[in-house]
C-alpha cells in the first residue's frame, strides 16, 4: 500500500523524528491507539539499540552524525512493518535468543538488556537480522483488518 523512509544520523535527537513518523504511518493504516504506542516504543528501543551499537563501534571520537540508520515502513491494509537497520558491527545472535527469553522484564536491578525483550512484548511478530554488515530488526502490527490464519504472533 506504501512505503516510507527515513535515513537518519545515529544521534539520539533523532529519536523523537523517528518515533513520530512511525506513529503517523501507523495512523493512517487505523491501528488503534494502543497499539501505535506499543509500536513507537518498540521502534524507539530498536532505534536506541542502532544508535548505541555505532556508539560501541567508534568509541574512537568519530562524529556519529556521519553514521546513519535506515528505518523503513511498510503500510499494508493487514499490517505495518517496521524495519530499523544500521550498519555497524551485528548483535551476537547468542544474545537475542537468551536476552529475549520471556521473564527478562523481571529483574528489578537489571540496569540494561531490557529493550529485546520489550520488542517481543509489543510486536505482533519480530526478528533480528544480524551479521557483519550491520544489524535489522523487524517489527510487525497487525491492522485490525488482518487476516492472521496462518501467521504466529510473537508471544
Amino acid at each position: 500500500m506504501g512505503e516510507v523512509v527515513l535515513d537518519v544520523p545515529a544521534r539520539p535527537e533523532y529519536l523523537s523524528l523517528v518515533r513520530q513518523v512511525v506513529a503517523s504511518a501507523a495512523a493512517v493504516q487505523m491501528v488503534r491507539d494502543e497499539r501505535i504506542d506499543a509500536l513507537r516504543l518498540a521502534v524507539s528501543e530498536a532505534t536506541t539499540n542502532a544508535i548505541e551499537s555505532y556508539a560501541e563501534v567508534r568509541s574512537d571520537g568519530t562524529d556519529l552524525g556521519s553514521q546513519r540508520i535506515v528505518v523503513r515502513c511498510n503500510l499494508d491494509v493487514e499490517r505495518v512493518e517496521v524495519e530499523v537497520r544500521d550498519r555497524a558491527g551485528g548483535i551476537d545472535a547468542h544474545t537475542t535468543q537468551t536476552v529475549a527469553e520471556p521473564g527478562s522484564l523481571d529483574d528489578p536491578n537489571q540496569e540494561r538488556g531490557r529493550g529485546l525483550p520489550l520488542m517481543r512484548h509489543l510486536a505482533d511478530q519480530w526478528e533480528i537480522t544480524a551479521g557483519d554488515g550491520g544489524t535489522s530488526v523487524r517489527l510487525v502490527v497487525f491492522t485490525p483488518w488482518a487476516d492472521r490464519r496462518g501467521q504466529t504472533p510473537a508471544p
